[in-house]
Formats: structure tokens, sequence, C-alpha cells
């Protein structure tokens, strides 16, 4: 396959990219200088485990692999076949995954620390759904990578299995305990949560008489 240059294939997944990366720094200054250690853990649900994240940083450093990779062969590699033709169509559909996967990914950074729950889910199966339409498309132009397609069938799996299903059911399910805790709280300090009885005594003063 030639080196070459397909500039629908660059620019708009590059200018996304620059504000993905704002997005990226603002969470982080967020994460940083604005969450208290509660809502730190909240934001990393039940990821923050020995084992599991070793396993998740695993799989999500292949996913990165598998985005960087194929994102640099769709502008810089020939595809094979009559796809050639349509990696420098503007109008293409092959140009529309991998936008579509770098917008998810700044919905979430920017929705994740407002705890927008079911926003949050339809971005994360969205991205799943990208992913798969990502891997298709690459089979169609290179179908003869096939180190690259299994690179981007971890990316599918870490996207379904960590993000869309494992972290986001125990992150929702961290919230939900936590705003239980604070109902708790609110009605142990509420002073009107607490009704003081007294016993009446049954003996009411007589009067003397002479």
């Amino acid at each position: 396959m030639q080196i070459a240059f397909f500039l629908p294939m660059f620019l708009p997944t590059f200018l996304l990219g620059g504000i993905w990366l704002c997005s990226t720094v603002w969470l982080l200054d967020k994460y940083t200088y604005s969450m208290t250690p509660l809502e730190k853990s909240i934001l990393w649900a039940g990821l923050w485990k020995g084992n599991i994240f070793s396993l998740w940083c695993l799989s999500a450093l292949l996913s990165l692999a598998g985005f960087v990779c194929t994102w640099a062969m769709f502008f810089g590699l020939k595809g094979s076949g009559d796809y050639e033709s349509k990696q420098g169509a503007w109008g293409s559909s092959l140009t529309v995954p991998l936008p579509l996967i770098i917008s998810c990914q700044i919905a979430y950074n920017l929705l994740v620390p407002f705890h927008k729950v079911w926003f949050v889910c339809v971005v994360l199966w969205a991205a799943v759904l990208c992913t798969v339409w990502l891997w298709v498309c690459c089979w169609e132009l290179f179908p003869g990578e096939t180190w690259a397609h299994i690179l981007n069938a971890f990316w599918i799996l870490h996207s379904m299995g960590w993000d869309a299903l494992y972290w986001f059911i125990t992150w929702r399910r961290k919230l939900l305990d936590t705003k239980d805790m604070e109902m708790v709280t609110i009605d142990l300090c509420d002073p009107r949560s607490f009704t003081i009885t007294s016993e009446e005594e049954d003996d009411e003063p007589k009067e003397l008489s002479a």
C-alpha cells in the first residue's frame, strides 16, 4: 500500500481532536481542584480496584493503539479496490465513524461530572456502535491488515464491556447509594424529622377546701 494523504479523513478528526483535548484538560482540572474525594471515587466507579484496574488499563492501552493506528491508516494509506476513491470524498460514509467517536468522547467528558446518567448512557452506546462501524470500514479499506482488525476488536470489547456495561453500571449504583446516604443525612439533621412526646400527668392538681 502506498503512502498518501486524504484530507477528508484527516481534517475533521484533527479539529475534533483539539476540542477533545480541551475538554480533557477541563475535566482533569475539575477532577484535581473541584471534586471531593467522594466525587473522585464515584467517577472511577468499580474500576478502582487492584486486578480490575490493571485489566482495564491493559484493555484501554490496546484500544488506544487500535484508535491511533486506524486513524493514521485512514488518511495515510491507500485502501484497496473501489474504496480508495471514498477516502478522498467528503461525503463518503468512511469519513463519518472516527469524527463521531471523538464527538462521543467530548460529550462524555462534559457530561460525566454533572452526573447526567442517561445522557452518558446514550453517549457510551453511541460510541460502541460507531466503533463497530469503524471496524467494518477498516475491513473494507484494509482487508489484509489482520493486526489492525484484532486491535479494533479489542477496542469494541473495551467500549462495550468495560465502559458501557461494567463502568456505567457501577457508576450509576454508586450515584444512587450516595444519593440515599445524603437523604438519610438530611433527615437526621432536620429537627422536623424528630417528634418528641411526653406523657401527660393523669393526676391534675386538686383544689384545697377550707
